[in-house]
């Protein structure tokens, strides 16, 4: 490898440690706590609010763990509220399973609300999102028990109110005029409908939200959505509707949360996550990610060149040993047929031992590669190559050079020697001759 070519591959690895620096800050700065678990039901990555919510024991959060455990660790510690351990457990399982972008509520036994937000990714994993919503739904129950109650804590509530009629506005706090940008509400009301609140984009879906919820369906409770404000600017929210008795007739009451820094920096961390993929995308090595079980989590363009994977082949996550199979008749390992079973079940072995220090790897098709494997935290590993053939057909070439050179010098010295041998004789004759010597 050339200095160039190592500032390079220095310079792309610094890059790489940044944003996966930058991706965690992001992480841990997020107000809800987050988990990824893959499809085996193991942990990939959980944010520290997530470790700080429950408590958990150190080991029990670490990559790789595997999830039904930290499920029986809430429900036996009370995280779940009363009932039967196993079956809590079970249930939460399924979520993970077939999550269906669902959104539901843990009560724990001493008295926290948590809600939890289950989205599937691609790859099959799903991402966990909760939040502490005691607070909110506290303040709802209370609203519950007495209207006067209601009254005062809904005025003085920090997140907007806003009680609609088929979005006449019938009550609105002050909460929600400052959040959209009215002096007041009496401002908000004047308006005569809530339609002018909300992006035009999401005038049809909160339409059928609001017109399933009146006719007793089950739209989302809590759901986001991008408003105005009154400069025309926009804002995201997420906001719990509800349908309640309002001086004797049907109301939807909304409360609604101010959400934009949370989308801000959401859309910050997808940057980076980006940017990071961008990275790989563009590197000359060859990188794949695998979990501990050696199946495939990430490859990137250049892997795929190197080894002629198509575009589809990562989609059923095929294991390291598959990749090896995959090449078998393709002029790549100069293995003999009645071995190769033997050969792959060694390769995989070797990997799944631990790392591997950078070694050269020569292919059937006279490819060489610098290659090496890295254990990781969570129990996976990550391979990376390089193509190195063409420094080594260079060096090759060199050394032949350079053994040509070697073998003109020593002729060339050969026959320095010999005329000097010639230049003495012909002295010697000449002096018996009785002449003068020529060379001498």
């Amino acid at each position: 490898m050339t200095k160039s070519e190592n500032a390079e591959r220095k310079k792309a690895e610094k890059h790489l440690a940044e944003k996966e620096a930058q991706l965690r800050i992001a992480l841990d700065n997020l107000p809800g706590a987050m988990a990824y678990m893959d499809a085996d039901m193991k942990l990939v990555v959980c944010n520290d609010r997530y470790r700080t919510m429950y408590d958990f024991p150190e080991e029990l959060v670490r990559p790789g763990a595997y999830v039904p455990d930290i499920f029986r660790y809430k429900a036996e510690n009370g995280q779940y509220g009363p009932g039967d351990v196993d079956a809590m457990v079970a249930e939460r399982v399924e979520s993970v399973r077939d999550p269906a972008n669902k959104v539901f509520e843990d009560r724990t036994s001493d008295g926290h609300i948590h809600e939890v937000r289950r989205r599937r990714v691609e790859g099959g994993g799903t991402v966990t999102v909760i939040t502490d919503v005691t607070g909110e739904r506290q303040a709802e129950e209370a609203l519950r028990e007495s209207e006067e109650v209601h009254r005062n804590l809904i005025e003085g509530s920090v997140q907007g109110i806003f009680i609609h009629d088929n979005w006449k506005p019938l009550f609105v706090n002050d909460a929600l005029a400052r959040m959209f940008g009215y002096d007041s509400p009496e401002e908000v009301i004047a308006l005569g409908s809530a339609e002018r609140l909300y992006a035009p984009e999401e005038l049809e879906r909160l339409k059928d939200y609001r017109d399933a919820r009146l006719r007793g369906e089950g739209p989302p409770e809590t759901y986001e959505f991008k408003g105005l404000k009154k400069d025309g600017s926009e804002i995201w929210l997420q906001r719990s509707s509800r349908v309640i008795a309002w001086h004797g007739q049907l109301a939807i009451q909304g409360t609604v949360i101010d959400i934009t820094e949370r989308k801000k920096l959401e859309e910050k961390l997808q940057i980076t996550l980006d940017e990071f993929g961008a990275v790989l995308e563009n590197i000359d090595y060859g990188i794949s990610f695998f979990d501990s079980d050696l199946k495939f989590q990430l490859i990137n363009r250049a892997f795929k060149d190197m080894w002629g994977i198509p575009e589809d082949f990562e989609a059923n996550r095929p294991t390291f040993g598959d990749l090896i199979y995959f090449n078998r008749y393709n002029n790549i390992y100069d293995v003999p047929d009645e071995e190769f079973d033997e050969y792959v079940e060694q390769r995989s072995a070797r990997v799944r031992e631990g790392s591997i220090p950078p070694q050269e790897m020569k292919r059937a098709d006279g490819k060489i590669f610098r290659y090496q494997c890295v254990s990781l935290p969570d129990g996976g590993r990550l391979l990376t190559y390089f193509d190195i053939t063409d420094r080594e057909q260079a060096m090759a070439q060199l050394e032949k050079e350079k053994k040509r050179s070697d073998q003109f010098n020593k002729m060339a010295t050969g026959r320095e020697l010999r005329m000097i041998e010639m230049k003495k004789e012909v002295d010697e004759l000449l002096e018996r001759l009785g002449e003068e010597p020529r060379y001498k």
